[in-house]
């Protein structure tokens, strides 16, 4: 799990950025350039997963993916994802293949 400090705040939401987006079919990801290290946010809606506890444990996996992927130790960058639709079982697998491939996407536009 990624550590406080790489985590996205609320307040930090406020921030007026240019925002790059990249769709998938079950995860939408957002990518804005900043000073600092990268920060990262996982928003689930309650309409989309109305269990608590299955929407901690979709953005405790995409929290891990992002921690494992290169992209974690580059900086200056604000990942924001957004699950818009909940996958067929095994969900847990469609989701962390969904946040890679879309973590892949954008690391290869902004190089």
């Amino acid at each position: 799990m990624l550590s406080k400090k790489n985590r996205l705040r609320r307040a930090d939401f406020s921030v007026r950025r240019a925002w790059n987006t990249y769709r998938d079919k079950i995860l939408t990801l957002r990518v804005s350039k900043t000073e600092g290290p990268n920060k990262t946010s996982v928003i689930i809606p309650k309409s989309v997963v109305k269990s608590a506890v299955e929407r901690h444990s979709i953005k405790r996996l995409i929290y891990i993916c992002v921690e494992k992927h290169p992209v974690n130790k580059m900086s200056g960058f604000v990942f924001v994802f957004r699950l818009t639709t909940l996958p067929t079982s095994p969900f847990a697998e469609q989701i962390r293949m969904s946040s890679r491939k879309l973590i892949n996407e954008a690391h290869c536009m902004l190089r």
